[in-house]
């Protein structure tokens, strides 16, 4: 993605990805998605906060993608304060679980409107937590993926300690 104010030509992966996306029953094959189990006290505002944190950081999870005149081109969009990336979902059966789970990976993002990155938080028991982290491989590779897990981290303890962002290294490719 780019930080640019005006809308810019993809490249040819992102092509690519945005064409195969488009193809029915192929869309949730392109979600990149990671399942933490996390156990004991657990700060639901402070890992909203760093959510926040990590879409504000990394325009591609913002970045909308529209054919103009026949061309696919890509926008970063300003970030919305309001914007809500993780839901949450309190103590639930095991299968109704899996199903929030497996509803988070499946469901389909909208390349032209929906931030590039949602997560489900599950309650289990109250000190016992599944966090699932789906994003759309147009935005994020594996490598890519590590980087936001270990930036979802810091940005969590900081805010969980009462503290402000912690500075982290700076965003070199997008």
């Amino acid at each position: 993605s780019v930080s640019h104010d005006d809308p810019v030509r993809t490249s040819y992966s992102q092509n690519r990805m945005w064409l195969l996306a488009q193809m029915d029953g192929a869309a949730a094959a392109y979600h990149m998605s990671a399942t933490y189990y996390l156990h004991g006290q657990l700060d639901v505002e402070a890992l909203k906060l760093a959510f926040g944190e990590i879409v504000a950081r990394h325009g591609s999870l913002r970045t909308k993608y529209q054919v103009v005149d026949g061309v696919l081109m890509q926008h970063v969009n300003k970030l919305q304060s309001d914007v809500s990336i993780l839901k949450v979902i309190m103590r639930t059966t095991a299968a109704e679980t899996e199903i929030a789970l497996s509803e988070n990976v499946e469901k389909t993002f909208d390349l032209a409107n929906d931030i590039l990155l949602r997560a489900v938080l599950v309650d289990v028991d109250g000190k016992s937590y599944r966090l699932q982290v789906t994003v759309h491989h147009i935005a994020c590779d594996g490598w890519s993926m590590a980087v936001l897990t270990r930036e979802l981290n810091e940005l969590y303890k900081a805010f969980a300690a009462g503290g402000e962002a912690p500075t982290l290294a700076d965003v070199m490719v997008q």
